[in-house]
This record gives structure tokens, C-alpha cells and sequence, in this order.
């Protein structure tokens, strides 16, 4: 890998945003097999020059496969005249507000880790085997200043239930199964009950029961957890773990396990969020629905 500069991008904004780093995203992967034709992914594995030319792709998840085709494009670098392996950085311009998002000012990252687990005797731990959707993934949850200072209030005045665009927020876009790949998000409708309460000394419980229509996919249980604040009023920590029974699958989340299995999900505050961190929440590509969930 120290011949190589990873870079991880989410394809949905980088093929849809009108402004140099899209144009450059998109020049790119129409060198290979994904042209993007009517807006559709461009999702995959690229390796390519700064200047912009493509060495090798590929859209599989087997890690002897991606190898050999990084093996393959350091061979195609190798050979390119010292001219192509430089390149001049040009001014950025001016984002794509539609298709950017970063953390508000003030704004806190909370880390949510979904995992499923299996029973063993009165514990649950995690399962063995080495693959997808046994193994932990990560998603993060934004709250702005000012919804903090909401629940500090409501703690000052001797605790309640979490304000309702916070507590759908957390339900329907980070109570979800990513083991797979990407979850469908919880419609409002689906959200049967989210009794989310916040007690005077910061102590967090609640029931949750999410499910379709139809009843074939849902996640029911309870959770705990607690928020603290420093002396001078800033957040000083939060933590919340929710664990039930998850059943069902999504589109793009295939081969569940067969019945209703344990899922769990653990949100903790990150205090000094590094690059990684500042990922923006899955649920954010429609923005005003991801502030606004109870809408």
C-alpha cells in the first residue's frame, strides 16, 4: 500500500455533484466499464493517475481479485512516461452545495456501530466467522449545538422524552441493519414505537419497535445508555447501546439470517473527531430529511 494514496469517496454524491471534483470523479470512471449512463452507479474499485488516467478497475469484493488488479495498474504505472505520473493541482472552485455536506459548526459526531451477535448461554457475543455481515459496521450520527442544548435543558428540568426530530432521527436513519451493505432507511410510518427518555442524572432508556408494512422486515428491543456534560456546559460524553431482534432484508442487503436474530447497536460521542470521523451519516443524501425526521 505505500505505493499507492487510497482515497474513499461515496459514488451517489460524486456522480451527481456539478463542480470540479465531479467532473473529475466522473471523467475517470467513464474511462472503464461504467459510463454512468442516465445517472446509474458508478460504484467500484479505481485506480488512477492525478492527472486523471485510469489504470485499473474493479467492482468485486474478493481481495486476491482486487489485488492482482493493483498489481496489474503498478505495472501500467511503471511504464507511463514521467510526464503522465505528474501533475498540476488546479484551484478547487466552488463546491456543489447540493451534493456536499459537512459538519455544522458546533455540530458533534457520534459514532453508531451495528453488529449482529448470537447467543451464548445468557450472553450474547459476536459471531467467528470472517465475512460480511458477520463483521461490525460503522455509520454516524450528527447532532447540532443546538439540539445539544435542548437536551441539556431537558435534563435541567428533570429529564423527558428526547425532542421528536432527534429520536426519529436516531430511529430511522441508525437503527438499521448495514451488515450487508446499504440498509433501507426506516420509513415514518414504520417507526411503531421510539419511547426514547432522558432522565435528570443523564441516564438514557427507552423501547424501540420498527417494521413494515408488511412484516417482513423489523427490529424490536430496548436500550440504554447515559450523556454527561462538563462543569462548563460543553457535551462530555454519550453513549447508547440498543439490542433486539432484527428480521428481513433489503434490496441491496441480501442472504439475513432466517427468523428473527439479535442485533446491536452502539452509539458513543467522538470528542475529537479525526478525517474518518467526518464521514457524513448514510441517511444524509436527503439533508432536510435527515434534520427533519419526524416530517
Amino acid at each position: 500500500m505505500e505505493k499507492f494514496i487510497p482515497v474513499a469517496c461515496n459514488d451517489w454524491y460524486q456522480r451527481r455533484r456539478q463542480d470540479a471534483e465531479g467532473e473529475f470523479f466522473r471523467s475517470v470512471a467513464n474511462q472503464g466499464p461504467r459510463k454512468g449512463k442516465g445517472g446509474s452507479t458508478r460504484q467500484g474499485h479505481y485506480v488512477l493517475t492525478a492527472r486523471g488516467k485510469l489504470l485499473g478497475f474493479n467492482n468485486n469484493r474478493g481481495p486476491e481479485r482486487r489485488l492482482k488488479m493493483m498489481h496489474d495498474a503498478l505495472g501500467k504505472w511503471n511504464r507511463l512516461p514521467a510526464a503522465d505520473k505528474q501533475a498540476k493541482v488546479p484551484d478547487h472552485g466552488q463546491v456543489d452545495a447540493k451534493y456536499h455536506r459537512a459538519l455544522p459548526d458546533g455540530a458533534r459526531v457520534i459514532k453508531v456501530t451495528t453488529r449482529a451477535l448470537e447467543e451464548a448461554g445468557n450472553k450474547y457475543q459476536h459471531i467467528q466467522e470472517n465475512i460480511p455481515g458477520k463483521l461490525a459496521a460503522v455509520d454516524h450520527l450528527w447532532l447540532r449545538d443546538d439540539e445539544i442544548n435542548q437536551i441539556k435543558k431537558l435534563m435541567q428540568s428533570g429529564g423527558g422524552l428526547l425532542p421528536k426530530p432527534m429520536a426519529y432521527r436516531i430511529a430511522r436513519y441508525h437503527f438499521t441493519d448495514s451488515t450487508r451493505g446499504e440498509p433501507p432507511l426506516w420509513k415514518i410510518t414504520e417507526v411503531k414505537n421510539f419511547h426514547f427518555k432522558v432522565a435528570k442524572q443523564g441516564e438514557i432508556g427507552g423501547t424501540f419497535h420498527l417494521e413494515t408494512a408488511d412484516g417482513k422486515r423489523g427490529y424490536q428491543g430496548v436500550f440504554e445508555g447515559e450523556i454527561s456534560f462538563s462543569a462548563a456546559g460543553k457535551l462530555n460524553d454519550f453513549q447508547l447501546l440498543a439490542h433486539g431482534k432484527h428480521w428481513g432484508e433489503g434490496r441491496y442487503t441480501r442472504n439475513a439470517r432466517p427468523g428473527k436474530t439479535t442485533l446491536a447497536t452502539y452509539f458513543k460521542h467522538i470528542a475529537q473527531p479525526k478525517a474518518a470521523d467526518l464521514i457524513p451519516p448514510q441517511g444524509m443524501h436527503w439533508e432536510k430529511g435527515y434534520w427533519q425526521a419526524d416530517k
